[in-house]
């Protein structure tokens, strides 16, 4: 149990200030665990006001710190959003994916630069206070430049106390993360979603850690934008379209069969991107009697070498809203098993589809985009080819529990995201039901 003792506040007269004029000053003196402590203050009010503070914290019972001699919880109401974001991104650093970790710290990056105490305007450029952030938050060690580093020590400096972050500037805040580093262009819906979620985590864990005592996103009256996530699948290119691009992908160069069979597994089999990178010969099953299907294990995103642990700038995530371990089946059709059969026809069972001559790991998804650009241009995206897909399942007549398989979605996303195509799809049920009822 720790001994705390308070002493009475005493006057020091002998206090010379540097204009050699004699300044009255008060002096709080006590004791913890036999170390003494003392602070001084100007005038008589503010010392009786930190003396009133010393007791009411022992008389709560407050621990005290035995190297300054200050309340713990003090302590806690002195920390900075840039010294709690720190803790936080160091705590949640090996339990998220790569991928998340950096979502996090780009998001958490903007907040740092905006939660400042300066009154006017930064004496900084926008992209060194966003290197500054970013370094800072991840604790890299990597030399800066000296603009960078200039930034950091502003940023250190002028960081808000987590107990100053009221709904005020909360409310302003969020606004603000509204839109880009130029503070007129609007980020997306989801960007801002990403944004808004990662502050709110910070501030949950400030209060489970009892730095502050409610989260003020929770309460603050900015409300997201609400997203269209319905696909028009109207605007599609068709399964004829789609030959016609794998064929012109697959003319382009060298590697066209190689671009032209991952624009096939997206459309034919409506894996993600990310997935199709992550292929091995393993996962490809030919069946007889046409039963084949992809194993879908893994997918591979870019992250940058800082992200991972063996200095790969990609890394290898489980399935997406799935358990570690979760593999989906995709059942494909013999179009797809007759491509995925002569490709892989030379390579060894845990040989990747798409590996990189350069490095370790897989191609990078940029190789494949630049391709479609290439012969869609400003049309239809890379990324469209699994919606593609989604209608096919649909028009084909799948329910939505087989689709959202297929998929790897769950039912509620797979209805959002394809609700017209399913309200298409009803539309023509309901007319084979009036057809038949008339004819009998």
């Amino acid at each position: 149990m720790q001994i705390i003792r308070i002493f009475s506040v005493v006057k020091n007269d002998r206090f010379v200030s540097k204009r050699g004029s004699k300044v009255a000053q008060y002096r709080v003196k006590w004791r913890v665990d036999g170390n003494d402590k003392t602070r001084a203050f100007r005038n008589k009010l503010l010392a009786e006001d930190f003396h009133r503070k010393l007791y009411q914290a022992k008389n709560n019972g407050t621990p005290f710190d035995p190297t300054n001699g200050e309340p713990i919880q003090w302590q806690n109401q002195s920390k900075t959003f840039l010294t709690v974001a720190t803790e936080y991104i160091a705590l949640k650093k090996n339990s998220l994916a790569p991928s998340s970790a950096r979502s996090s710290v780009e998001a958490l990056s903007f907040s740092v630069i905006h939660l400042n105490k300066s009154k006017g305007t930064n004496p900084h450029q926008i992209r060194h206070l966003r290197e500054a952030a970013r370094a800072l938050l991840v604790s890299s060690g990597q030399p800066l430049s000296k603009e960078v580093a200039a930034a950091s020590v502003w940023l250190v400096k002028s960081s808000m106390r987590m107990t100053e972050i009221d709904l005020r500037v909360t409310t302003g805040l969020l606004a603000k993360l509204n839109s880009k580093t130029d503070g007129v262009t609007v980020v997306s819906p989801n960007t801002l979603r990403r944004r808004r979620q990662a502050v709110s985590a910070l501030f949950n864990f400030a209060v489970r850690v009892e730095y502050v005592k409610k989260n003020p996103v929770t309460i603050s009256e900015f409300k997201i934008p609400a997203i269209e996530e319905a696909v028009d699948t109207d605007g599609l290119p068709s399964p004829a379209e789609c030959r016609n691009i794998v064929d012109a992908l697959s003319r382009r160069s060298k590697n066209g069969k190689r671009d032209g069979l991952f624009a096939s597994c997206i459309w034919l089999a409506g894996l993600r991107p990310s997935e199709v990178l992550g292929l091995k010969k393993s996962d490809i099953v030919i069946g007889k009697n046409g039963k084949s299907e992809i194993r879908v294990q893994r997918a591979t995103v870019q992250v940058g070498k800082a992200w991972t642990t063996d200095g790969q700038s990609q890394s290898d995530r489980q399935l997406k809203w799935r358990a570690a371990g979760h593999i989906r089946r995709v059942p494909i059709p013999k179009e797809l098993a007759e491509l995925l059969e002569t490709y892989t026809a030379k390579l060894s069972a845990d040989q990747l589809l798409f590996p990189s001559v350069r490095k370790k790991g897989s191609l990078s998804l940029s190789v494949f985009q630049d391709a479609w650009i290439k012969v869609r241009p400003g049309k239809t995206t890379l990324y469209d080819l699994r919606h593609v897909n989604a209608s096919i399942l649909i028009y084909s007549g799948l329910n939505i529990i087989e689709v959202a398989s297929r998929l790897g979605h769950s039912i509620n996303v797979c209805a959002r995201i394809y609700l017209h195509a399913f309200k298409d799809f009803e539309a023509k049920s309901n007319q084979q039901v009036e057809d038949f009822l008339e004819a009998n």
